[in-house]
């Protein structure tokens, strides 16, 4: 069973207003993630069923991604989330589990054996 990051593990903060979706926006949630489809589409001034049959989807797939209803595969919600021009990125909440180099940190190392000391 996949772990399940628990929302008391995350900051405080309420969700980001969904206009933040053009320049990036940290996601807590299936509806954080709908929010911004919708968000994305409506700026579009596109219908469901329009942007579902652009980008290859059905319209029920389309409904379900924007109210974070749970049971969207996650392989259908990367696809959608792609066509939509839409990446995914993953950035650890914990430095010393990053792959990337800090300024401030001269001994990280750039390979995953050095964020676990070697």
């Amino acid at each position: 069973m996949p772990r399940r990051v628990s929302r008391a593990s995350t900051p405080d903060l309420p969700p980001p207003p969904p206009y933040t979706a053009e320049r990036g926006v940290r996601v807590y949630s299936q509806q954080d993630i709908g929010q911004v489809v919708q968000y994305l589409r409506q700026l579009r001034g596109k219908r469901q069923r329009d942007t579902a049959g652009q980008i290859g989807v059905s319209t029920t797939l389309l409904q379900r991604l924007e109210t974070g209803t749970s049971g969207v595969r996650l392989q259908s919600a990367l696809d959608a989330l792609a066509s939509l021009g839409l990446d995914i990125v993953l950035v650890p909440r914990d430095r010393q589990l990053s792959l990337q180099k800090h300024s401030d940190d001269p001994d990280h190392h750039l390979s995953p054996e050095g964020a676990h000391g070697r």
